[in-house]
């Protein structure tokens, strides 16, 4: 392939089926997997994680279906093909308590609960699977606030 070209859409499911869903990854199938708060996810090795504190100690879990946390923007538990992309099934909220979280400008789906003890060190986490800006800005969560991801609402696909 080119450089600088996009992955084509049969490689792109390939890539997602196989490291969200596929047989080698050990959470198929019922999978948990976690969503971490991002404070920069402009780069590879600019990554850091919202530091840990209230109730951002651990990462919060995607809740799985009977059989998997993502599934095709068709609704289907089948493999992703042609470029069908994958969401996330069921809805995530997260409420801050005991300490605001500030500036996420991102998420990163993870195969971990564990906040990275350094938060700068997301860069070499790896249990980062896929990350990305969240569309619409910065977000900041006073005690008491909540964020919510609706069913479908994280779209992971290839860049």
């Amino acid at each position: 392939m080119p450089t600088g070209t996009a992955f084509s859409n049969t490689l792109e499911s390939e890539v997602l089926n196989s490291t969200l869903r596929g047989a080698a990854f050990t959470a198929k199938g019922g999978a948990t997997m976690y969503l971490a708060f991002l404070t920069n996810a402009t780069s590879d090795t600019a990554l850091t994680e919202l530091a840990s504190g209230g109730a951002y100690t651990t990462r919060p879990a995607f809740t799985a279906t009977t059989s998997q946390c993502f599934s095709t923007s068709t609704g289907a538990d089948t493999a992703s093909t042609g470029g069908t992309q994958l969401l996330n099934r069921n809805a995530l909220t997260f409420t801050a308590s005991g300490a605001a979280n500030n500036s996420i400008t991102g998420i990163a789906i993870c195969t971990t609960n564990t906040v990275n003890a350094t938060p700068a060190n997301m860069a070499t986490d790896t249990s980062v699977l896929y990350y990305g800006d969240l569309t619409g800005g910065t977000v900041s969560l006073a005690i008491g606030q909540s964020i919510t991801f609706a069913a479908g609402a994280i779209t992971v696909s290839l860049d």
